[in-house]
């Protein structure tokens, strides 16, 4: 049985659910559910990407490719942002990072600092955004992808800048290993990060 949205505030949506008056906190996650929704089971479809929640989070589906997104708020200000624009980024932003965090064996955690430990957590602290933007899988079953760090709020943690660039992976051993490379990297391919990392000179190649 579907809610009826009475009236939306500045921090409150009050609802009428099955003859009784609630009150429920407005937040992104509260505001689509309810006001699009009628308070039933989130599906949205954009076309390319399926969406669906189910329990602790949203499924994100393109095509047989699915990745499980749990921070409900993020999921629904990416369909919000969907509805209102009509553009996909936030929303394949969104599962491109979920997708490529499942196949590093990876999950997001809050800390002081941004790290990936052998224990498969990627530790990010409050106000910083992460976002992977590609990865590659090699023939021996390693695969490394890019993220791209941004801190949203606080001063300049990555040695005095609000950005950072660094590849993750895992390797055919099944570790996971994360090394940072300079910001002005963040619009280079994977293998030129590879080739800085590694200290090599121009034209030279990485041969597996």
């Amino acid at each position: 049985m579907s809610c009826q949205l009475l009236e939306e505030r500045k921090d409150l949506l009050i609802l009428l659910d099955g003859g009784k008056v609630e009150v429920v906190s407005k937040g992104p996650y509260t505001l689509l559910k309810h006001k699009f929704f009628g308070g039933l089971t989130i599906r949205y479809s954009t076309g390319q990407l399926e969406v669906e929640e189910v329990t602790n989070g949203f499924r994100f589906s393109l095509g047989d490719k699915i990745a499980f997104i749990p921070d409900r708020d993020k999921a629904a200000e990416a369909i919000l942002a969907h509805k209102e624009t009509g553009d996909e980024w936030k929303l394949l932003s969104l599962w491109r990072l979920h997708y490529a965090l499942s196949l590093l064996q990876v999950s997001i955690v809050e800390g002081h600092r941004v790290d990936l430990t052998q224990d498969g957590k990627l530790w990010l602290p409050r106000g910083v955004e992460v976002e992977v933007v590609e990865w590659v899988r090699y023939h021996d079953g390693s695969l490394v992808a890019k993220f791209l760090f941004e801190q949203k709020e606080g001063g300049a943690m990555f040695r005095g800048s609000t950005h950072a660039v660094a590849l993750g992976g895992i390797d055919e051993t099944g570790q996971v290993w994360m090394h940072f490379t300079p910001p002005d990297y963040a619009t280079r391919s994977i293998a030129e990060c590879e080739l800085w990392l590694a200290g090599a000179q121009p034209g030279d190649e990485i041969v597996f």
